[in-house]
């Protein structure tokens, strides 16, 4: 067995959360910043944990035809296992973003007055739901 990383894929940042080697414990960690640095901040995550495969969020919709969104993330997919040789598997990731919200929520208090509290929130969102994201795959699996 070996690590899995998970990525709660956006346009702007990506949640992720990494388990241990037995595959038992996630862990979440910081958000990678979907800007020019990406690929060499996610090479040097991959360094650092060496991954045996990673899971990518990946939204299911009831139509046929793919949203821009999905095209999206199948074109990072297949970039990450180009760039990286690490086997990527999509995961539904259907209300994650809800559920950590929740879970946020619950844990801290929806009250959030500052800029940087609600920066902060979002950040933490993103993280629990790669956190929830590996989860899931983990249950299945």
């Amino acid at each position: 067995m070996g690590r899995i990383l998970a990525m709660d894929y956006g346009r702007k940042k990506i949640g992720l959360a990494v388990t241990d080697e037995s595959q038992i414990v996630i862990t979440t960690l910081p958000l990678l910043l979907n800007n020019t640095d990406a690929w060499l901040n996610l090479h040097q995550l991959i360094q650092q944990y060496h991954p045996e495969c990673i899971v990518l969020g990946y939204p299911s919709t009831d139509t046929k035809e793919l949203s821009n969104f999905q095209k999206e993330i199948l074109a990072f997919q297949k970039k990450i296992m180009t760039r990286t040789g690490i086997k990527t598997i999509l995961q539904d990731e259907s209300y994650t973003s809800q559920e950590a919200e929740n879970i946020y929520i619950e844990k801290r208090g929806k009250k959030t007055t500052s800029k940087k509290k609600r920066t902060d929130k979002k950040q933490k969102i993103d993280s629990i739901a790669a956190h929830l994201l590996l989860k899931s795959y983990l249950e299945i699996n």
